[in-house]
């Protein structure tokens, strides 16, 4: 929580990038770190960290929703968390506005 919270912060999120936070962040909304598969909390966390990283750049918001995928698709099917929906839809929409 408190790493999603500090990537707010303009100052940190080089820092949050700079020691691959972004793929930690990806790896756990992916359910890929054993620890904390199926943590419905954690995914909730890493899936507003990585809303809050992709406002820094295009190019990160283009990497983070081609990476989560699934969830993508499980947002569109309606089998997503209503919350981890909201964040996905929110990321998805900041990520076809700039395509457009």
């Amino acid at each position: 929580m408190i790493l999603a919270n500090l990537s707010l912060r303009e100052y940190m999120r080089s820092m949050i990038f700079a020691n691959e936070g972004l793929q930690l962040f990806i790896d756990v909304a992916n359910n890929n770190i054993k620890e904390l598969k199926n943590n419905l909390h954690a995914k909730r966390t890493s899936i507003k960290g990585l809303v809050n990283l992709a406002m820094a750049k295009q190019e990160v918001r283009t990497k983070i929703v081609s990476q989560l995928a699934d969830e993508v698709l499980s947002v569109q099917k309606g089998t997503c968390d209503p919350v981890v929906a909201s964040y996905m839809k929110a990321l998805v929409r900041s990520s076809a506005a700039y395509i457009l």
